[in-house]
């Protein structure tokens, strides 16, 4: 009887590390799916600001029309870097955070 409860024991344990490994696994991935989709947004964001500013160059003859359209997109460039830093340094902290209950 005791050797049954042994491999039971053994059994349990087991899976019980399997399932922990999974679920690191599963972290690691996901941590990486949101870095990556985070570091695609911002290329994307980037190129659309880009493309905008090309069509104002291009598109608007009036120069005060685009001026003030470049200080709009200026104006929301400098909103978006505010934001991506706060976002980074957020989740910096959520990554230690995570890191040092891992040890």
């Amino acid at each position: 009887m005791n050797t049954n409860n042994n491999w039971n024991n053994i059994s349990k344990s087991i899976a019980q590390n399997i399932e922990n490994i999974k679920e690191k696994i599963n972290q690691n991935i996901s941590s990486e799916d949101l870095s990556n989709s985070f570091r695609e947004t911002l290329e994307q964001t980037a190129s659309l600001i880009k493309k905008i500013i090309d069509n104002v160059e291009t598109t608007i003859s009036d120069e005060e029309i685009k001026k003030e359209t470049k200080k709009i997109l200026n104006d929301i460039v400098m909103e978006f870097d505010s934001t991506l830093y706060s976002t980074l340094h957020k989740i910096s902290n959520v990554v230690s955070s995570v890191k040092f209950e891992e040890e």
